[in-house]
């Protein structure tokens, strides 16, 4: 009787180690259902990327405000059966919502269609694909990025103006949706675009260069297009006497424009991007303000040496 009192007693801390034990898992299973509202996931061709960087850290932002567990999955650059992998197996998963920039290709709209199907809202930034079944796109408006761009360039260039136009890699509509607002701009004007069938940006500066002896304006409407333009400018003359646009404000644009090295660039608010994108979604997670606003376009501006901040 007293060995089996004895076992008892010794067996009861363990009870109670066991019994403390599983209320710790519980507590912490709710506390982590308590912390995320949602599953959220934002895929990216552009990881690591300093310019890209600046939406996911909005988008990591808002997601702790919000209360959100996010994932964030893609690849350092585009490649599309990658990305596609990436929203299938966020679609598997029954993630709450999925942020993308929108790359132009079917596939991507199809996926989005599969999501949207599932009741999965998808919603863009940065880049749209209008034509899919997106909820919203959170971004610039580029069309009016070209406008803007055109007319600040009617105010300063003189009439009768050649500018050579560097193209980029079009891998999202950005760049064609810039091209028409800059022409929309300026197609009352005197001021001529000119391009070129080549596909490199240096490969395109040097053959309009060449076309084109008298040519001291140019303008690169991709993301890198900036230093490849000055470095191919500085590999042919002086860089003085040349006037160089583009259109984002990446890093490397930033030390170009106040080195003096180009004239101008177009200023975006990517953070707010991401922000407003998290918003959204969990908008339309909680049956918010609905019907969403098919689009949102944040703050754009054409930035200067003697405007930047």
């Amino acid at each position: 009787m007293v060995l089996i009192a004895f076992i008892l007693f010794s067996l009861f801390p363990l009870y109670q180690l066991f019994q403390i034990y599983q209320s710790s898992q519980s507590f912490s299973a709710q506390a982590e259902a308590e912390e995320y509202r949602y599953r959220l996931v934002l895929i990216s061709p552009y990881l690591g990327d300093a310019y890209w960087n600046q939406v996911i850290t909005g988008v990591e932002s808002a997601a702790v405000q919000a209360k959100v567990s996010l994932d964030i999955k893609g690849t350092n650059l585009p490649d599309n059966e990658e990305l596609q992998k990436a929203m299938n197996m966020a679609i598997s998963s029954q993630v709450d919502g999925i942020l993308l920039l929108g790359i132009d290709d079917a596939s991507f709209k199809e996926t989005i269609q599969k999501a949207t199907v599932q009741g999965i809202p998808v919603v863009t930034i940065m880049a749209d694909l209008p034509e899919s079944l997106r909820k919203s796109y959170i971004g610039s408006n580029h069309y009016e990025t070209g406008l803007e761009l055109g007319n600040y360039l009617k105010k300063t260039l003189s009439v009768n103006e050649t500018i050579g136009i560097i193209k980029g890699n079009m891998v999202t509509s950005i760049e064609n949706e810039r091209m028409k607002g800059l022409m929309d701009s300026l197609k009352a004007s005197s001021i001529k675009l000119a391009e070129t069938d080549m596909q490199h940006p240096e490969d395109q500066t040097n053959e309009l260069l060449n076309q084109y002896p008298s040519m001291k304006v140019l303008i690169g409407t991709g993301v890198d297009d900036g230093d490849i333009i000055v470095r191919t400018i500085e590999a042919r003359s002086a860089l003085s006497g040349f006037k160089v646009y583009t259109f984002d404000n990446t890093q490397e644009t930033m030390n170009l424009l106040r080195s003096g090295k180009i004239e101008g660039t177009i200023s975006h608010s990517h953070a707010l991007m991401g922000e407003k994108g998290v918003e959204t979604i969990v908008k339309w997670l909680e049956k918010k303000d609905l019907p969403l606003p098919v689009t949102t376009y944040t703050k754009t501006g054409v930035m200067t040496e003697g405007s930047r901040p």
